[in-house]
């Protein structure tokens, strides 16, 4: 199995690529959406991509460098730029409305349960209206709450489609475990990739491949996995849309969320006693 990573390469290494392929530069150097600095992470296996936009790859690539080439982009500001819209766009009437809002964008599948694990987590209304409102302008925005990076940046219609999962994995799972020391956001979320990614989210958990560092526990039929420490609660969650099967309820994200809510108190409380 994998040994102790390296110390992460620095970004801007990555960057001096002597290549002009965007792709290429984008699965070593783009994370994905938001800013290192939010306190509320969400990490998963790759961008998804639905049928109906074909294999957009090539321009989603060609926004990233449009856009300045960041590790991490404005989530509204890169989809205007490869234009496809459709989960920015408000065409749909809220049953409530949320604030002066009463339209909101159709959710996006795997968005849409993050969402309401972040909502919850916040003591906040997590129904479908104000998931849609808050996913339209402020998910993964670069001055928002939340960073979205993910492990390979290659979007795709699922795991069976070929992409290059493997060259730039273990640089970039020991750069966003370096960034999750540097930053120390209040929670991680990490979701997806089954047992093959097991040991990448264990690392930028703990600094290990292995062992697993979490402790795990069944929420609404489902497992999840949870790791406490003094500044950062890790989780390693069911995919959200889980192909060929059902996906976890809303129960489920909604578990795990009152789960680190209470963890999250304790710790302030713990802190604030000078415990």
């Amino acid at each position: 199995m994998h040994k102790q990573a390296e110390s992460a390469a620095l970004p801007e290494s990555r960057g001096e690529m002597h290549t002009d392929d965007p792709i290429l530069r984008a699965a070593a150097s783009w994370f994905g959406y938001g800013h290192w600095s939010a306190p509320y992470w969400f990490i998963g296996p790759e961008p998804g991509m639905a049928k109906q936009e074909g294999d957009n790859l090539l321009a989603r690539c060609r926004a990233w460098q449009t856009l300045g080439s960041p590790e991490l982009l404005d989530n509204l500001e890169h989809h205007r730029a490869f234009n496809h819209m459709k989960h920015h766009t408000r065409n749909i009437p809220m049953k409530v409305p949320v604030g002066s809002q009463s339209m909101r964008p159709p959710t996006q599948s795997t968005w849409r349960q993050l969402i309401r694990l972040f909502l919850a987590f916040k003591g906040e209304r997590s129904d479908n209206d104000a998931i849609g409102d808050y996913q339209c302008t402020k998910w993964g925005s670069i001055d928002g709450l939340t960073c979205l990076p993910e492990l390979s940046s290659l979007a795709a219609n699922g795991f069976q489609v070929e992409r290059d999962r493997i060259t730039f994995r273990e640089s970039r799972t020991s750069y966003l475990q370096e960034m999750v020391m540097r930053n120390k956001p209040r929670f991680v979320v990490m979701y997806g990739g089954g047992r093959a990614l097991q040991p990448f989210w264990n690392f930028i958990a703990s600094g290990s491949y292995e062992p697993n560092p979490y402790t795990m526990e069944n929420i609404a039929g489902c497992e999840v996995g949870f790791h406490f420490e003094e500044r950062t609660s890790s989780v390693r969650a069911m995919h959200p849309v889980k192909a060929g099967g059902a996906a976890p309820p809303d129960d489920y994200w909604l578990g795990i969320a009152a789960k680190l809510a209470s963890s999250s108190f304790n710790r302030v409380r713990l802190t604030e006693l000078g415990s």
